[in-house]
């Protein structure tokens, strides 16, 4: 876990949630993942001799009607997230890419909805 992937991260979620959009291109700052790990002071550059890869990957993941946990857990939200996420083909294969040895989460949530974003490096 990487705390300023984290922050890049609670910041995209919190924007989705409090702006009203659900994308990995935020539409009023006009970042994408890379984009806002610069706003945080982050570069992701990979060196592996014979090429080299630049830029962050990232999951997001929203549900609506959650409640304010009131009679659901906070646990089994989370729980939720993880299965939509490892179930998806694509968002399953940033989870377990190698390439990958660097993550922060954000969690954002708000009436009734919950966003999340998972950023990687």
């Amino acid at each position: 876990m990487d705390p300023t992937l984290s922050d890049a991260a609670r910041y995209h979620s919190q924007r989705m949630g409090t702006l009203g959009f659900f994308d990995h291109d935020d539409p009023f700052s006009g970042l994408d993942p890379t984009g806002r790990g610069t706003l945080f002071g982050y570069t992701c550059h990979k060196d592996y001799g014979s090429y080299t890869t630049t830029g962050l990957g990232e999951n997001i993941f929203m549900v609506r009607g959650a409640g304010s946990f009131g009679g659901v857990s906070p646990e089994r939200e989370a729980r939720r997230a993880f299965d939509a996420l490892m179930n998806s083909p694509g968002h399953h294969e940033n989870i377990v890419d190698p390439g990958y040895d660097r993550q922060g989460v954000g969690v954002f949530v708000s009436r009734g909805s919950i966003w999340v974003s998972q950023e990687f490096c």
